[in-house]
């Protein structure tokens, strides 16, 4: 949702400096929610739905909607989604704009959540380069450019293992995520300490890895004179 025009006390002004949106947080619930989601192949698992309310769809592409809209009606009352922004219009021009959006802001970052665990750090990494572009590509309505349709193949084939349950927190115009669950997960607790990894790591493997990494700082100092 977008609410732009006029000044008045829900929606704000056109002036930039105007502070908007003080009635509206201060109607967000006082008390914090939990919720989980369930996620396959990096799309919502809308069979389940969200878990607290025990939901269940028939119609896959139907419950994707409902998902949708169940998310937005529930948790807007936590004034979650709620963004003052000022952009670039295609057509050149600067437009502030007061957005809205519960259920995209909530379902994004549980997604976000669960490729924290499944996706490697490179693919992470070059999706995060990617979904400028991406976003870029659909604000000024070129989804069936080919450009669009190339970077979805790259961005399906990334989500191949993207399956799990993220546990999130809602409170006063914040979600967290505060817990995460995949069958495909990353990470592990014994590597990760470092210590009884069963020789995952090595701490002597470091010294070579930093000096190759350094050699164009040494041969730059060289010929600086530093």
């Amino acid at each position: 949702m977008n609410r732009s025009g006029p000044a008045n006390a829900l929606s704000g002004s056109r002036d930039p400096m105007i502070v908007t949106g003080i009635i509206l947080f201060a109607l967000a619930a006082f008390a914090f929610q939990s919720a989980a989601f369930n996620f396959y192949h990096g799309i919502i698992d809308a069979r389940a739905g969200p878990t607290p309310f025990g939901l269940r769809l028939p119609s896959v592409i139907a419950a994707l909607v409902t998902t949708f809209l169940v998310v937005r009606l529930v948790f807007k009352v936590h004034g979650i989604g709620r963004l003052d922004l000022v952009e670039n219009r295609f057509v050149g021009m600067k437009s502030r704009g007061m957005y809205e959006t519960p259920g995209g802001t909530i379902l994004h970052l549980a997604h976000r959540g669960i490729e924290q665990i499944t996706l490697d750090r490179g693919a992470a990494h070059l999706k995060d380069e990617l979904a400028p572009k991406y976003a870029q590509l659909i604000y000024n309505g070129f989804w069936f450019s080919p450009e669009r349709e190339m970077l979805q193949a790259a961005i399906d084939h990334s989500q191949a293992k993207v399956s799990g349950t993220v546990r999130l927190k809602l409170y006063k115009g914040s979600v967290s995520v505060v817990g995460r669950k995949s069958p495909n997960s990353l990470y592990s607790a014994g590597i990760v300490t470092f210590e009884d990894d069963a020789g995952a790591y090595d701490q002597r493997d470091a010294a070579g890895f930093i000096k190759l990494n350094a050699l164009r700082l040494r041969l730059l100092g060289r010929r600086d004179g530093r």
